[in-house]
């Protein structure tokens, strides 16, 4: 009920109240989110883990200055 009456132009999976929708925009997310694929993503957010505490170790000794913000966008979207 509280999402009667709001209509965004994309709507997102959780908000879909058609559950035949629903069932079908969740088939494609479920491929992406299965075991199988998530282990699949694991060298990746590795990678990226380690390049993040890389560039935060340069920062340690005080001598470099980074923007926090942009390194964990990268890492977060990446």
């Amino acid at each position: 009920p509280i999402w009667t009456g709001r209509k965004p132009m994309n709507q997102s999976l959780i908000a879909m109240r058609d559950p035949r929708q629903h069932s079908s925009r969740r088939q494609r997310w479920n491929r992406a989110f299965n075991t199988a694929s998530v282990k699949g993503y694991e060298p990746i957010v590795q990678k990226r883990a380690r390049q993040l505490a890389s560039v935060l170790e340069k920062t340690a000794d005080g001598e470099q200055s980074v923007d926090l913000h942009k390194w964990l966008s990268f890492f977060t979207y990446d």
